[in-house]
């Protein structure tokens, strides 16, 4: 039954976020890519955006733009209802909307880029791995840091 999956959430609505890409001639749009690939051909196209109701497997706001718009811009295009789940994968990691959606109590599940820098708040659940089972591994609260760590200046 489709009610079932709602049972026991405790979030207004769970959304999920992806994207494709058409190409086309990168004649008519500009290419993603400086310099073509072998067949000399550069990557021209369009990307679309999809902001997805996960309950009701509905399509809820589209954005399309050309392929060379970082993916994160479509974050700045959502109103988003607080206590809300967003689901994404890393391409859309954008701290400072992460900032905002925290303050507006938007919650939201992505995994992070190899070199973030946060503190472990607190562990809810530590998962082991089995082999052929895919699962989340870690539950963790966490805390980005906002500022980066500086590489020392090299002596001139």
């Amino acid at each position: 039954m489709p009610d079932s999956r709602t049972f026991g959430l405790t979030f207004k609505e769970v959304l999920l976020i992806d994207s494709t890409t058409i190409r086309l001639f990168s004649d008519v749009l500009k290419g993603v890519r400086r310099n073509p690939k072998g067949d000399g051909k550069k990557k021209g196209g369009l990307k679309v955006h999809m902001l997805i109701d996960a309950v009701q497997s509905v399509g809820r706001f589209i954005k399309i733009t050309a392929v060379k718009v970082h993916d994160k811009n479509f974050l700045k295009s959502l109103e988003l209802l607080s206590h809300s789940m967003v689901v994404f994968d890393k391409a859309y990691n954008y701290y400072h909307q992460f900032a905002l959606w925290t303050q507006n109590q938007v919650y939201f599940v992505s995994r992070l880029k190899i070199n973030a820098v946060y503190a472990v708040i607190e562990i809810k659940r530590i998962h082991y791995r089995k082999k052929g089972i895919a699962k989340v591994l870690r539950d963790e609260i966490i805390e980005m840091e906002t500022t980066r760590k500086m590489k020392p200046e090299r002596n001139k």
